[in-house]
């Protein structure tokens, strides 16, 4: 195994479980944060970006309501629109190459 590929499957576990460091989620929130941007801009690997973009999004679900995490990641949306335009535009492209 390669480093992208691990990285791979640690985010697509998180974004399977966003509640995984339970009641240390306090203790983690930068580290979970600072995982989060370094896999959205993540240049090895569309495929990192990708699952970032699912984790950041699941996580942001299962806090919907606290207003406190809402705001402190925040800075994540525009990579998360940055890494969703260009997945849009693959997914045209290939759409287009069809016809």
């Amino acid at each position: 195994m390669n480093f992208h590929n691990d990285l791979i499957i640690a985010i697509l576990l998180f974004s399977s479980v966003p509640t995984v460091f339970g009641n240390e989620q306090t203790q983690y929130v930068n580290v979970i944060k600072d995982m989060l941007i370094a896999s959205l801009t993540d240049q090895g690997s569309y495929d990192v970006r990708f699952g970032a973009v699912k984790a950041c999004v699941n996580y942001l679900l299962v806090h919907e309501k606290d207003n406190n995490i809402l705001n402190h990641f925040k800075d994540l949306l525009p990579p998360i629109l940055t890494v969703s335009f260009r997945l849009l535009n693959i997914i045209l492209a290939q759409i287009i190459s069809i016809f």
